[in-house]
This record gives structure tokens, C-alpha cells and sequence, in this order.
């Protein structure tokens, strides 16, 4: 039977909410940006670029950080190593693949 504790299903697919719902603004705003109309090609490109990366880079940041991104805060979710620990930067980085 799985321990209390890591019964965190639930939580984690309202924390998924949460975090998309601070994402929702750069996708309203990559909706105008790449629908192209009067956007120079290197905006779009930079803007691709950021995008690309601003989720991953959120993630890393806030587990790093804080243990938690913000909707796991709101969920009452915290991630840590094996030993019970705060995550490191590498820990974080490394993380999200296998979580």
C-alpha cells in the first residue's frame, strides 16, 4: 500500500492548473506574436526561443529555490531528494525527466 505521504495524485493535477494558469498570459500573448501580422521575423524568433524554454526554466528555478512551483505551493505539494532534503540545482535540472 503507498504510504499517506505520497498519495499526491490529486494534488499534483490541480497544481498542473495552477501552473498553466501562470502560464495562460505568454500564451495569449504568443497568440498575437506569431500570428505574424506586422512582427518582425527576428521578434518572432527570440519569442520562440524564450517561450521555448521559460516552463523548463521555471521549473528548475522554483524546485531549486523553493522546492515547489507555484501551483504545488497552492497545493500544498513540497519535492524533495530521497533523504527528505531540499533539492539541489542539479537535483532540480535533472528532476523533472524522471518526475
Amino acid at each position: 500500500m503507498i504510504e499517506p505521504k505520497y498519495r499526491t495524485f490529486g494534488r499534483r493535477s490541480w497544481a498542473c492548473v495552477v501552473d498553466s494558469l501562470v502560464f495562460l498570459p505568454l500564451a495569449v500573448a504568443n497568440f498575437f506574436i506569431a500570428s505574424g501580422d506586422g512582427v518582425p521575423i527576428w521578434l518572432r524568433s527570440v519569442w520562440y526561443v524564450g517561450g521555448s524554454f521559460s516552463y523548463i526554466a521555471y521549473r528548475v528555478i522554483m524546485h531549486a529555490r523553493y522546492g515547489q512551483t507555484l501551483g504545488k505551493m497552492a497545493t500544498g505539494v513540497k519535492v524533495l531528494d530521497i533523504s527528505g532534503f531540499r533539492l539541489s540545482g542539479r537535483q532540480a535540472f535533472l528532476g523533472p525527466v524522471n518526475e
